[in-house]
């Protein structure tokens, strides 16, 4: 990486992806007003397919390189990217299932999120979820942020810096409570595998694991009336994420370090 980007930079980056969502949340807003059904995952989609595309580009000219340099984008052994997909599982299968068991329900505006895209088209929102958004925002956060952060100004504000900013990105939902583990942990992967692809599949892992907790439940013999009517979700999911978490950990420090 040649010109890695520092603090002002990459604020500079995540500001420019905020005000591209905003011109393309006013633009849906204005195809609304005008008569236009627009689905959520139609909006998510679109917020990061031109703002992340945007983002990136911009980053790859700041750092004057490929952009295989740029966001570390290096093949990655079988074991690793197995590893960062069980670690992502693990770490969202253990938060969502715990967060259950709070003594306090969740914000009403995390409610109505979720309920907007559970009654959205669910191609698009699979499509943002599980491909777009894993790629783009590991490739910035991880291949990029933290990488340049460790080269500037050292392996623990590297960790802190991208784990916090990534975090930004999930304040106004109850994303946080899992991005924040899971920002470093896959940091960590980038770390030890010296690639961005096992943090991609800990990404995607991690968005899938709120699809499984269902089946999960329907394969141990709960019946649909019993998972609806279900308040909290059993611990014995919340051993599956940590066991996953710990087995993806396992087979990440056998592999290679960071270059």
């Amino acid at each position: 990486m040649q010109r890695p980007p520092g603090v002002g930079q990459t604020l500079g980056l995540i500001g420019l992806l905020f005000v591209v969502f905003l011109l393309i949340d006013g633009g849906f807003a204005v195809l609304v007003q005008g008569g236009v059904e627009v689905s959520a995952s139609t909006v998510l989609l679109a917020r990061l397919i031109f703002g992340w595309s945007l983002v990136l580009f911009v980053a790859k000219r700041l750092v004057r390189t490929e952009w295989r340099e740029a966001f570390l984008l290096v093949p990655s052994r079988i074991w690793p990217s197995v590893a960062g997909l069980l670690i992502g599982l693990g770490v969202s299968l253990a938060i969502l299932s715990l967060i259950t068991w709070m003594p306090f329900p969740p914000p009403e505006s995390a409610v109505r999120a979720s309920e907007q895209l559970r009654a959205t088209n669910q191609t698009s929102l699979a499509i943002a979820m599980l491909l777009v958004g894993p790629v783009a925002e590991e490739m910035f956060f991880r291949g990029l942020v933290f990488r340049a952060w460790n080269q500037r100004y050292g392996m623990s504000a590297a960790f802190v810096g991208s784990t916090l900013l990534f975090a930004i990105l999930h304040v106004f939902s109850w994303q946080i409570i899992v991005a924040l583990p899971l920002g470093l942990f896959l940091a960590w992967t980038v770390l030890k595998t010296g690639s961005v692809f096992p943090a991609i599949l800990g990404h995607i892992g991690a968005n899938t694991a709120p699809r499984l907790i269902d089946p999960i439940l329907a394969v141990a013999g709960y019946t649909d009336s019993q998972i609806e009517m279900m308040d909290r979700v059993p611990l014995w999911i919340t051993c599956i994420g940590f066991t996953a978490l710990l087995f993806g950990a396992i087979f990440t420090s056998h592999s290679i370090r960071f270059r």
